[in-house]
């Protein structure tokens, strides 16, 4: 058997050519890549495989995770992940859903404690204004 980059003769039982470094045909299943359970970048004549473009939807997972922490930036990457859904067949779309009840969560809680927390704060200023303050000045202090 020859290499068919180079020409040089090969053994039956070499993964790659010894003068060039191609990759033997003998090795080779049917779709191009090496036989066996090592796997390898290269594939069809020895040329670089190229990085097929990730069918997930990653804005609906961003948007997720946002949620929790910066529930308005997770509402804006679940509203995209969700339009995102319907390019990929509806891909996400769970996940974008999720993302959308949890920021909206997220955001009323955050609005009813920070009213909560105003709330305290003006009566604990009104008691202040009214009563003066008497730290320290309770018995056993």
């Amino acid at each position: 058997m020859y290499c068919k980059q180079c020409g040089k003769q090969q053994m039956g039982n070499e993964r790659f050519c010894g003068g060039c470094g191609f990759q033997c045909a003998s090795q080779m299943d049917n779709g191009g890549h090496m036989g066996g359970t090592m796997g390898n970048n290269w594939g069809n004549g020895g040329q670089p495989q190229q990085f097929q473009d990730d069918p997930n939807n990653t804005m609906a997972l961003i948007g997720l995770i946002l949620a929790f922490f910066f529930p308005t930036f997770g509402l804006i990457c679940s509203i995209i992940g969700l339009v995102k859904a319907k390019e990929l067949n509806g891909k996400g779309r769970g996940m974008a859903i999720a993302g959308l009840i949890i920021s909206i969560v997220m955001f009323v809680l955050s609005i009813i404690l920070t009213v909560l927390m105003f709330s305290v704060w003006s009566d604990w200023v009104n008691d202040i204004m009214n009563n003066g303050d008497n730290w320290g000045q309770h018995p056993g202090w």
